[in-house]
């Protein structure tokens, strides 16, 4: 039952023209499309981008502060 099914999708399934799609892509005419397609992302996706990033490097650089006051104190009690 469930072959058939599998098999009845594959039969009626209309395949993809990647060239044609591409191609479509890279016509002038759709220039004004991508770029406020593109813009639309960064609006949406930069500041939380932005916000990742510099969570990434404040961890970083908290990260590095800890282990050498870390290593400070182990040096200090004498601790290998």
């Amino acid at each position: 039952m469930a072959q058939e099914k599998v098999v009845d999708a594959a039969a009626t399934a209309e395949p993809v023209d990647v060239v044609k799609g591409v191609t479509s892509l890279m016509d002038p005419d759709n220039t004004s499309q991508l770029l406020q397609a593109g813009m639309d992302l960064l609006m949406q996706y930069g500041p939380k981008l932005l916000a990742a990033i510099v969570i990434f490097y404040v961890g970083k650089l908290l990260s590095k502060w800890l282990k050498r006051l870390v290593t400070r104190m182990m040096t200090r009690a004498s601790v290998r």
